[in-house]
């Protein structure tokens, strides 16, 4: 098995593909914070029993939490017994990135723009929805082209509740309706459907800056509530299949 672990600022994703590539396991937990080696030995013991059927021979990591990476490497190491691959973007010459500084580029985009390079074929618009809402286009010569970072659904439903004190927490949900009926459809339409609304005239002003048409893709952790769109096509693993397919490039096995 290939097991790939996106560590977050919110949750960790690990997902387990078979020698065809098919995902085999699929797991999601909160990103653990300010905690020693010893707690993240233990969860991956407790992710190491849920893959006892399966013989690990291959980790990929991306994480975005610097303070946290060597902890997890050391765990994962210990309790898999296999060299964990930290996502290099210099273990994938062809990338360019369009950025003043291209060492500014993070480890999740680099993961879902390979991602959507390999699966797509074609100019992509990606939109990672998760503690940050993240845009981000990748060309057909897989070119990073730029991108745009706002906050995130959950961040945008916390600062409503912290900065307004009569506003209640919410369950964030895609409501029914956009005009809401009381407080909590009133939020959740303001939240859920002002993310998409803002994500949709975002790609439109995109297409129009780059003087052509793009696929459109929402991955991360909050792609789930908008599984009936179809101005975007959903898919939800994105940066877990693109360390996948880093696992797969011959210099990246030479180490």
């Amino acid at each position: 098995m290939i097991l790939t672990i996106d560590v977050g600022n919110s949750n960790i994703v690990s997902v387990g593909y078979d020698n065809q590539g098919k995902k085999v396991f699929m797991r999601r937990e909160e990103t653990l914070r300010d905690v020693s080696e010893v707690e993240y030995y233990s969860l991956f013991t407790d992710m190491k029993k849920d893959l006892a059927e399966f013989e690990v021979e291959w980790i990929a990591l991306s994480c975005v939490v610097p303070s946290m990476t060597d902890h997890v490497i050391a765990s994962l190491e210990e309790v898999f017994g296999v060299k964990v691959r930290s996502l290099l973007k210099s273990k994938i010459p062809e990338l360019k990135v369009n950025l003043e500084n291209p060492d500014e580029l993070g480890a999740d985009f680099v993961a879902t723009t390979l991602g959507a390079y390999q699966k797509y074929q074609k100019p992509v618009i990606i939109v990672d929805m998760g503690s940050a809402t993240k845009i981000s286009v990748v060309d057909d010569g897989m070119n990073f082209v730029g991108g745009i970072i706002q906050p995130g659904i959950g961040i945008m439903a916390e600062a409503l509740e912290t900065r307004i004190p009569h506003l209640p927490p919410i369950e964030i949900k895609r409501p029914e309706v956009i005009l809401g009926r009381n407080t909590m459809e009133c939020i959740q339409s303001g939240v859920v459907n002002g993310a998409l609304a803002s994500v949709i005239e975002l790609a439109n002003q995109i297409e129009t800056e780059l003087g052509q048409t793009c696929e459109r893709v929402i991955t991360g952790g909050y792609s789930s509530l908008f599984s009936d769109i179809t101005t975007f096509r959903v898919d939800p693993d994105l940066l877990n299949d693109g360390l996948y397919y880093y696992s797969q490039r011959g210099e990246v096995n030479e180490d």
